[in-house]
This record gives structure tokens, C-alpha cells and sequence, in this order.
């Protein structure tokens, strides 16, 4: 009988394994298709006997069926995370930004700055600033709505962390 991960061709008296990129889960398998292509976020390598047989890296991913080796998975994108295995990255949350490629989980780079805002995908600490006449006195905002309009005698200029008072008698 024809092994799994192989593949045999009629007439030939040796099984072939089957070629990278491809795996063989069943016995019997007649020619280099095999059993199918390797899944996404994954690779497999010769006489591969599942299509999941190698999860790219955290910090990488492989949006194509059919990777090869460990070079079918790319770094993750700035801006987003990828877990072992991933097929494509995942967007940093909101509050939150990816400041660098290969990142592997949801923490991302971490929290926005005071001051500034963060919408899903955010690659910078600062990647919104809060608009003058409102202020951001916490990290990890998520939208404009978050800052505080300035109080009533005090300025606020965008990106402001604190309002700050006026001198007295100014207008």
C-alpha cells in the first residue's frame, strides 16, 4: 500500500513523497496534488501529512494556500498582531497602536498617548490628535468623543493633556 504523506504512481514500485507545499492524509493517493494544498497560515514541507502541518510563526502570517517552508510567512504588519498560525493580521484595537511589524499579540505596542486618540489600526502613540478646545487626560482613547471639552477659563490647544489656566483679566 501507497503510505500517507506519499503519493504512487501506476507501475512505479517506490512511493514519492509529497512535495512541499502540498500533504497527503490518506493512504492510497495517486499523483503529486496528494491530498491538497497547505492551509493558509501555515506550510508544509515535504511528505507533509496535514495541511496544517507547520503554523507560521507568531508575529507572522501567510495569506496564501500552499507555503513551502518558513518563508511563506511574512512579518505582520504595522498596525496589527498575528498569532501563530494567523492567515492575515489582526488589527491593534482601538486606544491601542502597532508601531512596528511582527508583532504577536492583542497588547500590541500598548496605549495611546495623553492627548491623543487611537482608532483601530493606529501605528502611532499619537495617532489622533485631541482638537483644540478639548483636552485628553487619560491614555488609550479611542475617538475624539473621548477628550473633555476645555472647562470654561482655559485653554486647551490640540493635543492638549491638561486645560490650562488663563491669567486672570485675559480674554
Amino acid at each position: 500500500p501507497c503510505p500517507v504523506a506519499h503519493y504512487c504512481v501506476s507501475g512505479s514500485q517506490a512511493p514519492t513523497e509529497c512535495p512541499a507545499g502540498r500533504y497527503g492524509a490518506a493512504q492510497q493517493l495517486t499523483d503529486s496534488q496528494c491530498s491538497g494544498s497547505c492551509a493558509s497560515g501555515h506550510f508544509c514541507g515535504a511528505g507533509s501529512s496535514s495541511a496544517t502541518a507547520t503554523a507560521c510563526e507568531a508575529g507572522s502570517y501567510n495569506s496564501a494556500t500552499g507555503g513551502t517552508s518558513a518563508a511563506s510567512c511574512q512579518p505582520c504588519t504595522r498596525g496589527g498582531f498575528c498569532v501563530a498560525g494567523s492567515s492575515e493580521p489582526a488589527d491593534c484595537a482601538a486606544g491601542g497602536f502597532g508601531g512596528e511589524t511582527g508583532l504577536s499579540d492583542a497588547g500590541c505596542s500598548g496605549e495611546c498617548e495623553q492627548g491623543y486618540w487611537c482608532a483601530t489600526g493606529s501605528v502611532s502613540a499619537k495617532a489622533a490628535a485631541c482638537e483644540e478646545g478639548t483636552y485628553g487626560n487619560a491614555t488609550g482613547l479611542t475617538s475624539q468623543a473621548n477628550c473633555t471639552v476645555c472647562p470654561e477659563g482655559h485653554a486647551c490647544p490640540e493635543a492638549a493633556a491638561a486645560p490650562i489656566a488663563c491669567a486672570v483679566g485675559s480674554a
